[in-house]
């Protein structure tokens, strides 16, 4: 630009990308790249493309778009930058505009697509590719996000920009692409209601202090939801689930939430379930409500899913609606368990009983942490590859059904079986104030018994 006024007027462009050069002869086309240089404002009045888009040399420039109350759109078919002290923003009128950018958002000055709740601009990214948000400047504002970069979900939206917020609730749609948010936000929501997330998309919490808070419905997965970082929390209600499509969830480091149950669409619908570190929690909402209400809180028992289990630690916060379902693994059979603690109940649960039944091992079980809950087998024996801890809240029942503890047994609460059948095999038990009972006939294996200063039973 080499003059203020509007995009459309030849008078404010010069005939290269030089600030105060001769007047073109036409505005910018889809191959040009556009400078907006310091001491400029143009305000877009038609609908425009260009290759990229510069604003400002460091220290001023904007760029307003919109003139009156007709939408604008602003194809960017590559990277836009907003330099230091300059600024994006939209008109005065009430106005919902459309940018559409195929590369990269750097915004080291005020880039501001939502100033009022009537004067917005939506965002769609759409190139075969990754893209990025990027930059420090002091506001990095937006309206809603649409993710429809080719047709894979290694096609990723990087966020990292040091001040991005979003201000409508329900802001995002993928269609094709990755939502990464690898900076600290304030809560945002990004849907509000049911939602998918297709095959070709995905959610990756990437940040430790970024809070993602679906509401108001069950999430379809098909793609992938995964947390290194950082809070995705699904759903509000105890109708609100994530049940599976064929999706994948990873936990390597962050916290998922569900406000129901983890189940799948139907019969024959694989699961595939990876966490390393970090947590996944179900039912923290409540007892899970909607669909069946037999379905556990964790349920993967289709024959094929994959779980992989080498650290973090899965919380069964309240069990199934109808019944006591808490935890189901009977359809892992392809993965391994390495690591990682299940820990049945949680300082919300209280009083309640929680049924597993899993013919995958667990490496660690913890139950109780905070409030009073039964853990009680069922269908299955049961393998605890490392160490049993029962807290003082905590009782544990087999249920007349095996169970082998190849680590450390720590019971502050009770260990006991009120029925004859069954076979209990516990090592290294310290015995610290708790209780170990049951049927008369009921076999109870110990190999090194601590009781500290004679405490237990």
């Amino acid at each position: 630009a080499r003059a203020n006024g509007n995009w459309s007027s030849t008078a404010t462009w010069s005939i290269n990308s030089s600030c105060g050069s001769a007047a073109g002869a036409s505005i910018p086309g889809a191959g040009d790249d556009v400078v907006i240089c310091n001491g400029y404002n143009i305000t877009l009045d038609v609908n425009a493309v260009c290759n990229t888009l510069t604003i400002g040399g460091g220290a001023s420039g904007q760029l307003t778009i919109g003139n009156n109350a007709t939408p604008r759109t602003l194809t960017i078919n590559s990277d836009i930058t907003v330099n230091s002290g300059a600024t994006l923003t939209i008109g005065a009128t009430a106005a919902t505009h459309l940018m559409i950018i195929g590369g990269n958002i750097v915004n080291n000055g005020t880039f501001n697509l939502a100033p009022s709740a009537t004067r917005v601009c939506n965002l769609t990214f759409n190139k075969n590719g990754s893209q990025s948000i990027s930059g420090t400047g002091a506001t990095s504002n937006f309206n809603n996000i649409t993710l429809n970069m080719g047709t894979s979900s290694t096609n990723e939206l990087n966020i990292s920009s040091s001040n991005f917020t979003v201000v409508p609730t329900n802001f995002l749609t993928l269609t094709n692409g990755t939502f990464k948010l690898s900076t600290a936000t304030a809560t945002l929501t990004p849907f509000t209601g049911n939602t998918t997330i297709p095959l070709s998309c995905g959610i990756w919490m990437n940040n430790a202090g970024a809070t993602l808070s679906s509401t108001g419905g069950t999430i379809a997965l098909y793609g992938y939801i995964r947390a290194t970082a950082g809070t995705f929390n699904i759903g509000n209600a105890t109708s609100n689930h994530l049940t599976s499509y064929g999706g994948t969830i990873i936990i390597d480091g962050g916290a998922v939430n569900v406000a129901g149950r983890l189940d799948k669409a139907g019969p024959t619908i694989l699961t595939f379930f990876t966490i390393s570190s970090g947590t996944f929690s179900v039912s923290s909402a409540g007892m899970p409500s909607g669909g069946i209400a037999t379905t556990a809180s964790f349920s993967m028992d289709e024959v094929g899913s994959v779980f992989n289990m080498s650290g973090g630690t899965i919380i069964i916060k309240n069990r199934a609606s109808a019944g006591s379902l808490g935890y189901v693994n009977t359809g892992g059979t392809i993965g391994a368990v390495t690591g990682g603690t299940l820990q049945i109940g949680d300082a919300s649960t209280g009083g309640s009983t929680i049924q597993i039944n899993s013919s995958i091992h667990v490496y660690n079980l913890v139950v109780a942490n905070g409030a009073a809950v039964t853990a009680q087998l069922v269908t299955s024996n049961f393998t605890v590859d490392h160490n049993l801890t029962i807290n003082s809240s905590g009782i544990f029942d087999p249920v007349g059904l095996n169970i082998t503890v190849s680590g450390s047994s720590t019971i502050n609460g009770t260990f006991a079986d009120g029925t004859a059948a069954g076979t209990s095999t516990l090592q290294n038990v310290d015995l610290s104030g708790g209780t170990i009972g049951g049927a008369v006939n009921r076999v109870v294996n110990i190999q090194n018994l601590t009781m500290p200063s004679g405490n237990g039973t």
